[in-house]
């Protein structure tokens, strides 16, 4: 197991824009803290970001279901099948 520090920026839309140190360990995030590479927000996160990015990225309701856009409606439609299954 190496853990590994990458940069990153956080995903959530708020005006803040956070640049992220995150610590990754056998492909999955193990901590996520703030950088100092964005002087406006001093290294600093919201404890959203801090607590459940790795909930967020790896839950296991992520990607449960394979969905494809509808061009017409641009809406997403489940296609009924697990993203395991063979298609």
């Amino acid at each position: 197991m190496t853990s590994l520090e990458r940069a990153a920026v956080c995903t959530l839309d708020c005006p803040d824009t956070c640049s992220l140190t995150v610590t990754v360990d056998d492909g999955r995030i193990v901590k996520v803290r703030g950088s100092d590479a964005l002087p406006y927000t001093e290294g600093i996160i919201c404890n959203k970001v801090a607590r459940h990015t790795g909930d967020f990225v790896h839950g296991y309701w992520r990607n449960c279901l394979n969905h494809d856009r509808d061009p017409a409606k641009s809406q997403l439609h489940n296609l009924g099948r697990h993203h395991n299954d063979s298609q």
